[in-house]
């Protein structure tokens, strides 16, 4: 790969440049041993430095810097696991802010979360190197308990649980659980005071689409940023020549 690297950085280089020495630079890649990160880096600084010194084009060197920008970019996001967050609904007849909240550490508590985490098979590669009371940390950290109004009942209060995973299933199995968990809490907690089942499931915990990275995101900030780093390099250059 690094060989078909380095034979774009060399298209990089001007055009008199290219016609003179581009065939013989080719042939002689194509005899070199393997080639590492540090030639590609090499290739590329000298026909930026050329392009600086000979080539008077400079909106062609920043579209350079930024092509570049974008591809490093996008491969960069590539390598980021997708996230995805799975919500369900739960509406209330009748909301007790402080039950509720101690419904949600009952469930958050390191025990449940210990289970669920072993149940669904959650973390599984930081837990060969990490210790168990971290993995339930960073667990608790992708859990959301959050009050909110539905549209179909507005009179009614309601609160969404939501969970983050890499796994779009195991996303939507967790938050169920953590619904059911919390209801089953607050019920009987609640049941005596209020005789009856307070709370239900509005809407079910939901299939996600990743929500990160935006990868047109990353590779746009990357365009850009190569964009203006290579202005700035540009100018710079030129000033010291």
């Amino acid at each position: 790969m690094t060989r078909h690297l380095i034979k774009w950085a060399a298209n990089c280089y001007p055009a008199t440049w290219r016609k003179r020495y581009g065939e013989e630079f080719e042939a002689t890649v194509e005899d070199m041993p393997a080639l590492g990160w540090a030639a590609v880096w090499d290739v590329w600084k000298g026909a930026m430095a050329m392009q600086v010194q000979y080539g008077p084009n400079l909106k062609k060197l920043v579209a350079i810097f930024g092509l570049v920008g974008l591809v490093l970019a996008w491969g960069v996001s590539l390598r980021i696991p997708d996230l995805y967050i799975s919500q369900s609904t739960v509406q209330a007849t009748n909301l007790e802010a402080k039950s509720l909240d101690q419904s949600v550490r009952k469930v958050l508590s390191r025990s449940s979360l210990s289970y669920l985490l072993l149940k669904h098979k959650l973390f599984e590669s930081e837990r060969t190197h990490m210790p168990l009371e971290d993995v339930i940390e960073m667990m608790s950290k992708r859990v959301s308990v959050k009050i909110a109004t539905t549209a179909k009942d507005a009179s009614k209060p309601a609160f969404t649980v939501g969970f983050a995973y890499e796994d779009a299933a195991a996303a939507q199995r967790v938050t169920d659980d953590l619904s059911s968990k919390i209801i089953e809490d607050y019920r009987s907690t609640n049941a005596a005071a209020n005789g009856a089942s307070l709370l239900t499931v509005l809407d079910s915990a939901s299939r996600p689409d990743p929500i990160y990275p935006n990868r047109p995101v990353f590779a746009l900030t990357g365009m850009l940023g190569g964009a203006l780093l290579g202005t700035f390099w540009a100018l710079f250059k030129r000033r010291k020549a």
